[in-house]
């Protein structure tokens, strides 16, 4: 079932999702459009949402000894000076004590 961090992004949109937050997958790398091609913004979670009381929400999927790289550092901070929520998923136990921590559940 491909990698391990591809795994831990499936159980952590599942989790969100049944916790209610309207959630998605980030949309990586390029995309051709016409004879253009686009790169993705730098630095986005893997996972982006809205939490029930209206915040944006992003969460950064690290398996194993995978780090935060400082584009995404810089971008987590930028989601919280606005008034985000970003958490970083290194397990779904972690992410669901998080999660209940900003959620306040």
């Amino acid at each position: 079932m491909g990698k391990p961090a591809d795994r831990l992004k499936t159980q952590a949109l599942e989790f969100l999702r049944r916790a209610g937050v309207y959630c998605w997958p980030t949309p990586t790398g390029c995309t051709r459009i016409g004879n253009h091609y686009y790169r993705m913004t730098r630095g986005l979670a893997d996972i982006m949402g809205i939490l029930a009381d209206g915040r944006h929400i992003e969460v950064e999927v690290k398996a194993g000894a995978d780090r935060i790289r400082p584009d995404q550092a810089e971008h987590a901070e930028r989601v919280r000076v606005q008034g985000g929520v970003y958490l970083i998923c290194r397990d779904v136990e972690t992410l669901a004590a998080e999660y209940g921590r900003v959620a306040g559940v």
